[in-house]
C-alpha cells in the first residue's frame, strides 16, 4: 500500500469552459435561413445556384464561430473555435501570468490584432489575457468565465516555475479567417440584396415574353387574355412568395379584390402593366423608365395581337 501511494501520480482532471457567440448564431442562423428559402424558391438557375453557395459558405462561418471551448489541464490551456477548425494551445510553464479582463468595444469579436497581441473572441466583453515569458504579445481570449479560469491558471502557474522553450508561439502573419468569412457572407448578401433591387430584364420573342431575375417568369402570347395600362395600383397585401422593398415588389402577392398575383414592380414609376391570362391569373410590371414601359407595352399588345390572328 506504502509503495502504491508512492509511485501514484494524480493528473489534474481537465476543466472544460464552454462560450456561445449568441450574436453570429441569430444573425448567420438568420442568413442561413433566407439563403436556403431563396435557393429552394429559385431553383437551379444561376441566382439560385449563388444562394446556395451562400448558404454552404454562411454554414461553414456558422460552425466556426459559433463557440469557443477552452480546455485547461496541468501542463496547458487551450482553446478551439466552433467544431475545432481553428484551435490554439499554450504551455503553463510558458506563461507568467492569467488575468480576467474586459475587453472594449472597439476590440470587437472573432481572431484580430490587437495593439500589443492577438484577441480571440466570438462575443461578449469578458475574457482572459494569458502573458508569455518569452514574448511580449499577449493573448485575450473570450469567456464568460474569466475569474474561474484566471483562478485555476494562476494556481498552475504557481506549480510550474521552471520555463521550457514555447511550443505557443503565435504566428502573427496569421490570417484573420472569422473577419474575412463573416465579411464576405455579409458583402455577398448585400450585393445579392442590391440585385433583387436592380431592374429585371424583360425580353421579348416570338412566341413569348420573359421576365428574368429572382423571380422569373415566362408568358405565352396566345395565353394573354387582356393587357392594358395602369396608373394606379390596387392596394398590396401580404407577400405569399416574394421580395418588397422601398417600393420594389417582386414575386407573389396578395392585391386587394383580385386575390392572389404575380408582381415586378417599381412602385414609384407609372403606368404599369397590367396582364390577365385565359386561366385568369394576374400579371403587373413595369420598368424604371415611364416611356420604355410604354414601349414594352405596344410590343407586347401588337405581338399579343398577331398571334390571335393566326
Amino acid at each position: 500500500m506504502i509503495f502504491k501511494n508512492i509511485f501514484k501520480t494524480e493528473r489534474m482532471e481537465t476543466k472544460k469552459f464552454t462560450h456561445y457567440g449568441t450574436f453570429q448564431i441569430i444573425i448567420l442562423g438568420m442568413l442561413l435561413v433566407v439563403f436556403a428559402f431563396k435557393s429552394y424558391n429559385v431553383g437551379l438557375e444561376t441566382t439560385g445556384l449563388i444562394y446556395a453557395g451562400l448558404f454552404l459558405l454562411t454554414l461553414v462561418g456558422l460552425l466556426f464561430m459559433y463557440r469557443t471551448v477552452i480546455e485547461i489541464d496541468e501542463f496547458e490551456i487551450s482553446f478551439k473555435f466552433g467544431i475545432g477548425l481553428f484551435k490554439r494551445n499554450y504551455q503553463i510553464s510558458n506563461l507568467t501570468s492569467c488575468t480576467s479582463v474586459r475587453n472594449s468595444l472597439f476590440s470587437g469579436f472573432g481572431i484580430r490584432r490587437i495593439s500589443n497581441g492577438w484577441l480571440y473572441n466570438v462575443s461578449g466583453f469578458k475574457g482572459v489575457e494569458l502573458r508569455f515569458v518569452d514574448k511580449k504579445n499577449i493573448i485575450r481570449i473570450g469567456t464568460t468565465r474569466p475569474d474561474e479560469i484566471s483562478n485555476i491558471v494562476t494556481n498552475l502557474i504557481g506549480k510550474n516555475k521552471k520555463t521550457n522553450e514555447s511550443s505557443s508561439f503565435e504566428n502573427i502573419n496569421s490570417i484573420d479567417w472569422s473577419k474575412w468569412i463573416f465579411s464576405i457572407i455579409i458583402l455577398f448578401s448585400a450585393l445579392l440584396f442590391s440585385y433583387d433591387c436592380m431592374n429585371d430584364n424583360i425580353s421579348i420573342h416570338e412566341s413569348d415574353f420573359k421576365i428574368s431575375g429572382d423571380y422569373s417568369k415566362s408568358i405565352k402570347y396566345q395565353e394573354i387574355s387582356e393587357i392594358d395600362t395602369i396608373s394606379v395600383m390596387p392596394e398590396i397585401g401580404a407577400r405569399t412568395n416574394g421580395f418588397y422593398f422601398m417600393n420594389i415588389a417582386k414575386g407573389y402577392f396578395i392585391l386587394g379584390g383580385i386575390g392572389s398575383v404575380y408582381l415586378n414592380l417599381r412602385l414609384m414609376y407609372h403606368p404599369y402593366i397590367k396582364v390577365v391570362l385565359r386561366n385568369n391569373d394576374y400579371i403587373f410590371f413595369n420598368l424604371n423608365n415611364p416611356e420604355e414601359t410604354k414601349k414594352l407595352f405596344k410590343n407586347i399588345k401588337d405581338k399579343t395581337l398577331k398571334s390571335r390572328s393566326k
